[in-house]
């Protein structure tokens, strides 16, 4: 399926640019641009959720301790 979306004319040369220099339509490129760009800001939504998560119910003093004895006794390779 195709849309038509208006793409800034400051930008088509670098577009143009670099779809020659991958062997790649335009249409490839920009898609595969805005794959990245959607994942990156899903990645960017899923942090920010986490941390309001923990700013509205952060870990209580015995989370902690326990986080800290249980990281006591890894071996995390690098003594």
């Amino acid at each position: 399926m195709g849309v038509q979306i208006e793409v800034d004319e400051a930008i088509m040369p670098q577009i143009d640019r670099l779809a020659k220099s991958s062997h790649r339509s335009r249409t490839d490129l920009v898609n595969e641009i805005l794959r990245k760009g959607l994942r990156r800001e899903s990645t960017a939504d899923k942090v920010r959720r986490f941390q309001e998560s923990y700013q509205k119910f952060p870990q209580t003093p015995q989370e902690i301790d326990e986080l800290s004895e249980w990281e006591d006794v890894q071996d995390w390779g690098d003594q």
